[in-house]
């Protein structure tokens, strides 16, 4: 998921006190029908204009559903692989435009946020299709892969939205200790080392209920210390034209 949270909606810009650029007064909808176009238009693009080796594109072969939901579940955009829990759906991405308007950053416009979110969970299944080729029998990620996985396709998204459109993407870059957060964090090293432990134990058939309690409880820590978002991204403006 991603991102994992963000500042609350100001819907009078960074400044307050008046109409300020971003502004959006009206509800933003973004449909089923919207988003298979947006997807059929940049990938047509992607072909070309992301063939350098360094931005890692790949088209996905397998058969993700893409769909537009109209609720604010806090987070802007979700991509499923083939989790354990039957509660969630399968191969699924979707996109949150309520949760896009009211999570955007001060300064920025629903439609240009949502066209980077939409490549940040492309980058997702992406990362997925080489988990799969390494190993064919792979499901789903493990927790602690979770926050290398926000990091790259941030990245990625970022530098996908400048090449594709030949403009700055709306969203903000991670700072240094974010990205490095992983391999500098002792207390996320610590949490990493011990699931790890636990998931020995499972495997071998010796973890007790008491560990599985934990186990959960740092699944739980894992999914809620994902990177967040500031401000905007480089020199976006809101006047920006997008090819697609």
């Amino acid at each position: 998921p991603w991102p994992a949270y963000y500042l609350p909606f100001n819907p009078y810009g960074a400044q307050g006190g008046g109409r300020q650029p971003g502004t959006e007064t009206t509800q933003f909808e973004f449909t089923n029908e919207e988003l298979q176009a947006l997807n059929d238009c940049w990938q047509k693009l992607a072909k070309k204009r992301l063939k350098a080796k360094k931005f890692k594109y790949e088209e996905v072969t397998k058969d993700y559903t893409w769909r537009s939901v109209e609720n604010n579940a806090g987070v802007m955009g979700s991509t499923i692989h083939e989790p354990k829990d039957a509660t969630r759906l399968p191969l699924t991405v979707t996109i949150f435009p309520t949760s896009i308007q009211s999570g955007r950053p001060h300064g920025t416009l629903s439609k240009h946020v949502a066209r980077q979110v939409v490549l940040h969970e492309y980058i997702h299944t992406m990362q997925a299709e080489r988990a799969r080729r390494a190993d064919p029998s792979w499901k789903d990620f493990k927790p602690y892969e979770l926050y290398d996985n926000e990091v790259e396709a941030w990245n990625l998204s970022r530098s996908w939205y400048k090449q594709l459109y030949g403009v700055w993407a709306p969203l903000a870059g991670l700072t240094d200790y974010e990205i490095n957060f992983t391999k500098t964090d002792t207390e996320f090293i610590d949490n990493k080392n011990d699931y790890v432990d636990y998931e020995t134990k499972e495997a071998n058939g010796t973890l007790t209920e008491e560990e599985r309690v934990k186990m959960d409880k740092l699944e739980e820590w894992f999914r809620g210390n994902l990177p967040s978002f500031d401000g905007r991204g480089g020199n976006y403006k809101t006047t920006d034209k997008l090819e697609c």
